[in-house]
């Protein structure tokens, strides 16, 4: 092992993809989610892990304030119909968007604390200092925003 390189699960590192990491804002993956978006195919597996994706920052971003529990994000993805009932009878998407919060605090964009101690319920909030434009998360497709906003991304 080299001495800038980090084992990190099984696979090599470069140190420098932490710092790299740390230069992103929220809204550079928000950004990224929606241009996978427009290219994916609609009522595919992929998609919908995409729309919950751009669903969850979006609301954890528009709610900078609150600090939201994976449960309360699944009652909103169920309200505005991006979730089914049928999908929460097995746990897959609530194990999906436990993990997608887990990478994104691990990274630096959220907070994270508990709520019940000894258990594994947690709140996130969004850190609005990794924010560089909150106005972005208002869109739910990439060629709203270049509509809206210009070819700045």
């Amino acid at each position: 092992m080299g001495r800038y390189a980090v084992k990190k699960h099984g696979k090599m590192k470069s140190k420098n993809a932490r710092i790299e990491i740390s230069k992103l804002a929220l809204d550079d993956i928000y950004v990224d989610l929606l241009k996978l978006q427009d290219r994916l195919k609609e009522n595919t597996e992929e998609y919908r892990r995409v729309r919950v994706k751009i669903f969850v920052l979006g609301y954890l971003a528009q709610n900078d304030w609150v600090w939201l529990t994976v449960r309360e994000l699944i009652d909103e993805l169920l309200k505005y119909s991006i979730l089914s009932p049928n999908d929460l009878k097995d746990t897959k998407w609530e194990a999906f968007i436990r993990m997608f919060l887990y990478r994104l605090y691990k990274n630096g964009f959220l907070e994270r604390k508990v709520t019940i101690v000894g258990t594994l319920a947690y709140k996130y909030k969004v850190k609005t200092e990794k924010m560089k434009n909150p106005m972005v998360f208002f869109y739910k497709s990439y060629s709203e925003l270049v509509r809206e906003e210009g070819e700045v991304w």
